[in-house]
């Protein structure tokens, strides 16, 4: 009888380790998400502020510096005021890295001129976390024409 108690308390002991360190791992599942979608979040900004010439809003995601393809942010966002293009760039199914305040984004994207097809290829984004906020430090980009790259899944954008 001893040995059946024992090994009664050994079993439910085990089961409440286990079922213990799944609300850890559940909490460690739910803060990579929320810092995924964090890093995501930043990056869409940045194909925001592209697409609308928003030099305010893309100097609130770029580290003041940072480069976007070999130019200062400073400099590229400098031709938004006399830019009467419509653009639109849209990335998707992205590779996203994060250890600790770096984080990285790889994703296909295509990009529009006033509704027309202009190219598409790879965005690499990479990003630091200053502050409790993802922060672009440098964006690189190839520009391809299909089939070398691939074009977006859902088609081109709606007007």
């Amino acid at each position: 009888m001893r040995n059946y108690f024992r090994i009664t308390l050994m079993i439910n002991c085990l089961l409440l380790m286990q079922s213990c360190s799944g609300v850890g791992e559940n909490a460690q599942a739910e803060k990579d998400h929320s810092e995924r979608a964090a890093v995501l979040d930043a990056t869409q900004k940045v194909l925001d502020a592209i697409g609308n010439a928003d030099a305010e809003l893309l100097s609130s995601v770029m580290l003041p510096g940072a480069y976007m393809n070999g130019r200062l942010v400073e400099e590229y966002a400098k031709g938004f005021p006399e830019r009467e293009e419509l653009m639109v760039e849209r990335m998707w199914s992205p590779e996203v890295s994060i250890d600790g305040g770096i984080a990285s984004v790889w994703t296909p994207y295509d990009f529009y001129r006033n509704g027309e097809f202009s190219h598409c290829g790879i965005d690499a984004f990479q990003l630091r976390k200053l502050d409790d906020e993802w922060k672009i430090v440098g964006l690189i980009w190839n520009s391809l024409q299909p089939p070398d790259c691939q074009m977006h899944p859902a088609g081109p954008p709606k007007q």
